[in-house]
């Protein structure tokens, strides 16, 4: 009520300000339901899930509201933001409110998982070996992303963006098949860094192409590919029991590294300079990124950060010629009788993930950002626009609850298994849900449907494949009786 009362006199929707205000209240919420795993945990799903929510339509849309006007096609998303925030209010409440049901009903029954975590336990999940095996795997991933992506282009916002983009079969598709072990990778560094830490060699092998695979992601000019890792490192620093006081002078510098970015960066691979540059001219990179940096001087930096942090183009769906545009219906959902046909198998397969063709079409443009033939631009719809595109009110508010019940009953499912002491299977079923930080199972109504169906029994069978080889190599190489001096002490 007070951030309401403070903000609302800077926007002409004190109403649509009130909401953004009532998304905060449901991740506090969603944070203290969760809070005996936080104690251990960076990332339990309620929260996680919340909180990219939180990034999205609450903390963009708050910044659209209060910046007033904006260049462009900023402004259509200021003019009808307004309308889009109600989608995403009764998304989050669904989602938060089944997870408030479902705590309640598990306190009732039994003993939550959480009650098993030990805070005083030394091993977190791992020992040295385990934890140094894990953090190689999911490296390999990590860095290999980042490097292919440089040196073959696939990653580049520049000139080569265009040969690559829309492809299936690129040099990096490998990589991109297994991209939630990146973020594992992140989340596990500092762990892996503070129980490495007196064999400089181990720290070095890890730190230096970390590093310089962050400092390459920042002359690709893609905002995620740093941003993001940036996140879930601070997360590690938690789940390693780092000072608190250390974590939160990092995390605000982290936020106001990434207000810079997300302003900076979009203008910085729109230049001429930028675009026709490769990325071996490290130089003109450079002076592309310091061009990019004159935006923040300028008015147009707050709503165009409002605009990126919302990302999705709900907006217009009320503006002409969404508005009048009648509901879609099943539309394309009849694509999802292929959804376990691989498209490596299957190239000409009917296209599943359809968050890009939904924008466009609500735009009226459903060919723009295409290049012979394929999609080379993404935009994306959240999941309640999509349900409002194709079946309004009704099948958002049915939606709504229908798949935060659904995820609640994943949640209680991960508070039964999840545990970092019991084994590594647990161990790496109690970090699955950071991936979602950057790749949430809710995108269109298809999309969703493709994460929970296709995309994470793929990671199940992954995580599985790990966890037997981390045993294998556990008994052959056994680990040494934990010390000590070797346990991290949170404050």
């Amino acid at each position: 009520m007070s951030g309401w009362i403070l903000t609302a006199p800077l926007s002409s929707a004190p109403l649509a300000i009130g909401l953004c205000w009532w998304g905060v209240v449901l991740l506090l919420w969603a944070i203290q339901l969760e809070r005996p795993w936080i104690n251990v945990l960076p990332f339990p799903p309620l929260t996680v899930l919340a909180l990219h929510l939180f990034l999205r339509w609450e903390l963009g849309g708050m910044v659209l509201l209060i910046s007033g006007h904006g260049p462009g096609d900023i402004q259509d998303w200021i003019a009808h933001v307004p309308q889009a925030l109600p989608l995403n209010a009764v998304m989050t409440s669904g989602i938060v409110l089944a997870g408030l049901l479902n705590w309640r009903l598990i306190r009732r029954s039994t003993t939550p998982a959480s009650a098993a975590i030990k805070n005083d336990s030394p091993h977190r999940g791992f020992n040295k070996q385990q934890l140094l095996l894990l953090g190689a795997i999911t490296g390999v991933v990590a860095i290999g992303y980042i490097a292919v992506g440089f040196f073959a282009g696939t990653l580049d916002r520049g000139a080569a963006y265009f040969t690559w983009a829309g492809r299936f079969w690129r040099p990096d598709t490998l990589f991109s098949a297994a991209i939630r072990l990146r973020d594992l990778y992140f989340i596990v560094l500092p762990l892996l860094l503070w129980r490495w830490r007196r064999n400089l060699l181990i720290v070095m092998a890890f730190l230096l192409p970390t590093t310089a695979s962050l400092a390459a992601s920042a002359l690709l000019g893609g905002r995620g590919l740093l941003l993001y890792p940036g996140l879930l490192t601070l997360g590690g620093l938690w789940l390693a029991q780092a000072n608190p006081k250390l974590i939160r002078w990092l995390m605000l510098a982290l936020c106001a590294v990434a207000l810079s970015a997300i302003a900076v960066l979009p203008t910085m691979r729109h230049s001429e300079t930028f675009q026709q540059s490769s990325t071996s001219d490290l130089k003109t990179r450079l002076g592309a990124l310091r061009y990019g940096s004159e935006i923040l001087q300028s008015s147009t930096a707050i709503p165009l950060i409002g605009r990126d942090l919302y990302a999705w183009s709900d907006p217009y769906l009320f503006r002409e010629p969404g508005v009048s545009q009648p509901p879609a219906g099943s539309k394309r959902l009849s694509n999802l009788l292929f959804l376990w046909a691989p498209q490596a198998v299957m190239p000409d397969r009917p296209p599943i993930n359809d968050g890009h063709l939904i924008a466009k079409e609500i735009k009226g443009s459903p060919d723009e950002g295409t290049q012979d033939g394929r999609h080379i631009w993404f935009p994306g719809v959240s999941l309640s626009a999509d349900l409002y595109w194709r079946f309004r009110w009704p099948g958002v508010v049915l939606g709504s609850g229908i798949f935060g019940l659904l995820y609640a009953y994943f949640c209680r499912v991960w508070y039964q298994l999840a545990d970092l002491n019991r084994s590594t299977a647990t161990t790496l079923i109690a970090l699955f849900p950071s991936t979602f930080l950057q790749g949430p199972p809710l995108r269109s109504l298809s999309e969703t449907a493709w994460n929970w169906l296709y995309e994470f029994p793929k990671y199940a069978l992954m995580l599985a494949a790990i966890t037997v080889l981390i045993g294998l190599i556990n008994r052959l190489w056994p680990a040494p009786a934990p010390s000590a001096e070797n346990q991290p002490t949170r404050q």
